[in-house]
C-alpha cells in the first residue's frame, strides 16, 4: 500500500516492510503455484549442449601493420632503411658501415614498402601477370608489368603502370610509375608528404608531382582530400567575395611562342632579417615575370606604385645623362616597357594569379617567420619549381597521354633547342 496518508498500525499490519510471511521460511515451503503449469512435453525436453560459435579472422600481415602504423613517411623510411642495415650485418654482407643514410637507400626502402604494399592490395593480379592471364578489368587498361630488380642480397618485383612513352625524355619512374591504390595508409603518409615538401601545393600540382613515381587510380580525390585535410592550409585560405572580371586583353588571345610576352608584378612585403642582434627586420619584395604567352614588360600602375613611377622617371633621366647605353640596347632587342590602364585590374589577371600562387605557397611554407636574404633566395627557387611543375592542361587518366606531364619546364626546354 502506499505510505502516504496512512497512519502506524496500517504500515506495521501490511506487508509493505517485510514481504508475505513465507518468505521468512525455506524454499521448500514456499507454496506452488497452482495457475501456472509448463506442458509434459516440455517438462520431458532435455536440455541441449551449448552452442559455441568462433569468429575466424585471416592473420594480418606484420609488416605491413608496421608499416600502416607511421604518419611520417621520412621516419618510416629511415626505419626501414636501418633494418635492412641489420639484415646485411646478419647475413655478413661486406660493406662498410655509414653513419649517414644514402638516398640511395632510402630508394630501396621505398622500393621494398611498395612491394609488401602491391602484394596485399594486388596479390591475385601480380599471380595472374606471372601466368600470363589477364588481370582484374579495373586495372586492365593500365596495362600492368612487374619489374624485377635484383642486388648482391636481396631482390624486389613491384608493379607498374605499362604504356607507350618509353622514347619520352622523362625519367624511368614517371615513364612507369608504380601502381598502388588509395585506400593504404602508406599511400596517404606519402601524398602528405609531398604535399608538405612541395610548399604545400594545391590538388592540381601535389597531382603531377605524384604521377612522377606513383600512379594512383583515383589521385585527384585522394589529392584533394589531403588539401583538405590540412590545418596549415585551411588556415590560410580566407573565404573571399568573387567579383566579375572585365573581357581578356588581346595579347591574352593570341598565338605566340612562349615568353614572347611577359608581365611582372611585386609581391610583398616579406620580413627579411640579418641575424644579427640589434639589427631591426628590413622589407623585401619579390618581383614575379610571368608568360603571357615579344619581350614588351607590363608593370602593375596600381596606387602603390605611382611613387615608384617617379623614381623611375628619376632614375631614366640619370640613364640619359650617362648616354642612353640601356635604351639603346633595349631597342636593339625590341624591349618595350609600358603601363596598363590606371584601375584596370583585369589587365594584369595573369600575374595577379601568379601572385596569388606564390604567396599561397609562401604563407603555407613560413607563415610569419623570418628570413634571411640567402634563406629567402633559396624559399624562391622552390617556389619557382612548384610553379613550373603545375601541369598547364586537364589532367588525363591514361598513362599513355603524355599531355599530362606536359609542365612550363617542357615548354622552356623545347624553345631552347629549336
Amino acid at each position: 500500500i502506499g505510505s502516504r496518508g496512512c497512519d502506524v498500525e496500517e504500515l506495521t499490519t501490511s506487508i509493505w516492510f517485510g514481504g508475505p510471511s513465507f518468505l521468512l521460511d525455506s524454499e521448500n515451503n514456499w507454496p506452488v503455484n497452482k495457475h501456472f503449469k509448463l506442458p509434459a512435453d516440455v517438462m520431458s525436453m532435455e536440455l541441449g549442449k551449448p552452442a559455441i560459435a568462433l569468429v575466424v579472422s585471416p592473420e594480418a600481415n606484420y609488416v605491413l601493420q608496421k608499416i600502416e602504423s607511421f604518419s611520417s613517411h621520412l621516419k618510416l623510411l629511415r626505419v626501414f632503411v636501418w633494418v635492412f642495415r641489420f639484415i646485411q650485418r646478419c647475413r655478413k654482407v661486406s660493406k662498410p658501415f655509414e653513419k649517414s643514410i644514402s638516398p640511395r637507400e632510402l630508394d630501396f626502402a621505398f622500393d621494398k614498402i611498395v612491394e609488401v604494399v602491391q602484394f596485399h592490395e594486388f596479390r591475385d593480379d601480380i599471380s595472374k601477370i606471372r601466368k600470363n592471364k589477364p588481370v582484374a578489368t579495373n586495372i586492365q587498361k593500365l596495362i600492368p608489368f612487374l619489374q624485377e630488380n635484383k642486388l648482391d642480397w636481396c631482390s624486389s618485383t613491384l608493379l607498374r603502370v605499362g604504356g607507350r612513352l618509353l622514347n619520352a625524355p622523362i625519367p624511368y619512374e614517371a615513364k612507369f610509375p608504380l601502381l598502388l591504390s588509395r585506400s593504404s595508409q602508406f599511400v596517404r603518409s606519402y601524398v602528405s608528404y609531398l604535399h608538405v615538401t612541395n610548399c604545400h601545393a594545391g590538388p592540381r600540382a601535389l597531382v603531377s608531382r605524384l604521377r612522377e613515381k606513383i600512379w594512383l587510380v583515383n589521385a585527384q580525390e585522394v589529392c584533394r582530400r589531403t588539401v583538405r585535410s590540412c590545418m596549415r592550409c585551411f588556415r590560410c585560405k580566407p573565404q573571399l567575395l568573387t567579383q566579375i572580371m572585365g573581357n581578356l586583353p588581346a595579347d591574352r588571345l593570341r598565338a605566340l611562342r612562349p615568353f614572347n610576352i611577359c608581365g611582372v608584378d611585386f609581391c610583398g612585403p616579406f620580413s627579411t632579417t640579418y641575424r644579427i642582434r640589434g639589427k631591426p627586420p628590413y622589407k623585401s619584395y619579390v618581383a614575379l615575370f610571368v608568360c603571357f604567352a615579344s619581350k614588351a614588360v607590363w608593370c602593375d600602375n596600381a596606387t602603390n606604385f605611382v611613387g615608384a613611377d617617379r623614381h623611375m622617371r628619376e632614375f631614366r633621366a640619370r640613364l640619359e645623362e650617362q648616354g642612353g647605353g640601356i635604351e639603346t640596347f633595349a631597342s636593339k632587342k625590341g624591349c618595350e616597357f609600358a603601363f596598363i590602364p590606371p584601375r584596370a585590374p583585369h589587365f594584369g589577371g595573369l600575374w595577379e594569379a601568379g601572385v596569388k600562387s606564390a604567396n599561397h605557397l609562401f604563407l603555407r611554407t613560413v607563415g610569419q617567420d623570418l628570413l634571411t636574404a640567402e634563406e629567402l633566395g633559396t624559399l624562391l627557387t622552390s617556389v619557382e619549381a612548384v610553379l613550373n611543375s603545375r601541369s598547364l592542361g586537364a589532367l588525363s587518366s591514361d598513362p599513355n597521354d603524355e599531355a599530362a606531364l606536359f609542365w612550363p619546364h617542357h615548354q622552356r626546354r623545347s624553345r631552347t633547342r629549336s
